[in-house]
């Protein structure tokens, strides 16, 4: 049930609502302190506020109403309100049970199984994860020549599980150029990827920066490899970017 727009400007659904409220109450009862930045809520101060906590209690809420597909909940911390200072992250799928985490410089985990990417596909072998939600007939173009190279496309429709599969090998890449995704969506993802020894970027090759907000927008490209990144940014082209 749509119960308007949250504060990152999507329609609410019920569910984002109950699993926002969810996660609070563990906050609270935990008698430690946190910024919380939500996806429907915005910013909420926890306990007198403290550790930065980036949010998304139900990515791939639309799935879970329809029941297809995947759905997760991402949380990533932060000492400051700034992407690029995020330190830990931890992405739940829970259709599988698959638990996702990394602490910077400690490593990426499967549970309990360590995760390093070892395999580098070339894009001609490469299983690649897109999001096309809302594209513009520009980024279509765009997207084209990448699609047509690729071995295979997916969509989930939840970014942060769709990404952390880039550390656990269950794709090579993932590709988000719209300029649409918010911070709640990936960042901790990001992190895990990272630490698996991956490389993350934003459409034009650079680390990902930012504010940890509502109104902040990212792109993001996540690879298991140098090689493929630079395969992946030779096809999207360097002409034009917004």
């Amino acid at each position: 049930m749509p119960l308007g727009r949250g504060a990152g400007g999507d329609v609410t659904l019920a569910v984002d609502r109950d699993a926002e409220e969810a996660v609070l109450r563990v906050c609270r009862d935990s008698g430690m302190g946190f910024t919380i930045l939500f996806e429907e809520a915005g910013l909420v101060d926890v306990n007198g506020g403290g550790m930065y906590l980036v949010v998304d209690a139900l990515d791939g809420s639309r799935n879970a109403v329809r029941r297809i597909g995947s759905y997760c909940t991402s949380l990533a911390a932060s000492p400051t309100p700034r992407f690029e200072d995020v330190s830990v992250g931890v992405v739940l799928e829970h259709t599988s049970g698959r638990m996702f985490h990394a602490v910077r410089g400690g490593g990426a985990f499967e549970g309990e199984e360590a995760l390093r990417i070892v395999k580098h596909s070339s894009l001609g072998e490469a299983i690649i994860g897109v999001d096309f939600c809302g594209v513009g007939e520009d980024d279509v173009a765009r997207l084209a020549p990448l699609v047509a190279r690729a071995k295979g496309v997916r969509h989930l429709g939840a970014n942060a599980f769709e990404i952390s599969l880039v550390a656990a090998g269950g794709l090579d890449a993932h590709v988000d150029i719209r300029g649409r995704i918010r911070a709640v969506d990936i960042a901790a993802a990001c992190i895990i990827v990272q630490e698996a020894g991956g490389v993350v970027t934003d459409h034009r090759g650079h680390p990902i920066t930012g504010g940890l907000d509502v109104h902040s927008r990212f792109t993001v490209i996540a690879a298991s490899g140098p090689a493929l990144h630079a395969e992946i940014m030779g096809a999207l082209g360097s002409r034009g970017w917004r």
